[in-house]
């Protein structure tokens, strides 16, 4: 019985070897992918980053140009603005003249100055002289 005790010995012993080396294998194996999977998350962090990186520096790109146009239109306003507002004074101005000859469009003096120089007519006390 001692010589077969020994083959089974062995044997299980073999098999023990085979369990542990096919554990480790194994442990091995799952280490590798752990650290594949490490390496492939990280890689889709900086992706991720680069992507979302990328967005911000776009809309900032669109905004800027947004803004200088927005500049460049409210000077052309502001530029407006000024030729209207000189352009409004002028015109209060011209108004105000407007007003005063109507006033004295519709006074005495006109009606008596105009009858004189084109209609040649005199005031009762004067006298009109003509060349000859």
């Amino acid at each position: 019985m001692a010589s077969m005790s020994s083959p089974d010995k062995s044997s299980k012993s073999r098999t023990q070897k085979n369990r542990k080396r096919a554990a480790a294998q194994k442990r091995h194996a799952q280490s590798r992918v752990h650290r594949l999977n490490a390496l492939k998350d990280k890689k889709r962090n900086r992706i991720a980053k680069l992507c979302v990186s990328g967005m911000a520096v776009a809309l900032v790109a669109i905004l800027s140009v947004q803004i200088l146009q927005l500049d460049a239109r409210n000077k052309s306003y502001q530029e407006q603005k000024a030729q209207l507002e000189t352009q409004l004074t002028s015109e209060k101005n011209r108004t105000k003249k407007l007003e005063e000859e109507k006033k004295y469009v519709n006074s005495d003096q006109y009606v008596e100055n105009e009858a004189k120089s084109k209609l040649g007519m005199a005031g009762d006390d004067e006298i009109v002289f003509k060349e000859k």
